[in-house]
């Protein structure tokens, strides 16, 4: 019996597009740990909506950044974003 033949799926990623993708989610997370910091006190809401039109996403997207960084903070040894 011969193996069966591998074809390479149509949306398959190369390495540098997967680093490319990946470096732009990290600056963006970045951004929103910035712009999140230096707001001001708002709703959470109202500050999430505001973050996420200056980066042009949306507050989905913050609310799922701001957890990446909470459990990066966890990992660190504190589960505060601000400290």
């Amino acid at each position: 019996m011969s193996k069966p033949l591998k074809l390479p799926l149509a949306n398959a990623h190369t390495d540098k597009q997967r680093r490319e993708k990946q470096a732009q989610h990290f600056v963006r997370i970045i951004r929103v740990h910035h712009l999140t910091r230096s707001a001001d006190q708002h709703v959470s809401g109202e500050v999430a909506q505001v973050v996420a039109d200056k980066i042009g996403c949306s507050s989905r997207t913050v609310y799922r950044d701001i957890k990446v960084l909470r459990d990066a903070y966890e990992i660190l040894g504190t589960n505060k974003l601000d400290g």
